[in-house]
């Protein structure tokens, strides 16, 4: 081997772990959480708030709503809930 060859091999090798080891974690559930306020949060949530909003008796609708309000702290949607 060449004097370079024996240089570049451990970063190879160090390198190859490196990847290896993100691959495994992503393979694993390590991933970024969604932003509470992304447009796809936002589509759960209004799904959400529509079938609550669909609830006949107040005080039962209330009571989503407010359970609502407590899962979701931080949602494009508090202002609409809120305001029923």
């Amino acid at each position: 081997m060449t004097r370079i060859s024996r240089v570049h091999n451990p970063m190879i090798c160090g390198a190859m772990l490196i990847v290896l080891a993100l691959s495994a974690l992503q393979a694993f559930g390590w991933q970024e959480k969604i932003s509470p306020v992304s447009d796809y949060q936002y589509k759960k949530d209004y799904a959400q708030y529509e079938t609550i909003k669909k609830e006949a008796d107040s005080q039962k609708r209330a009571e989503l709503l407010v359970a609502f309000m407590k899962q979701h702290p931080i949602s494009r949607m508090l202002t609409y809930a809120a305001a029923d």
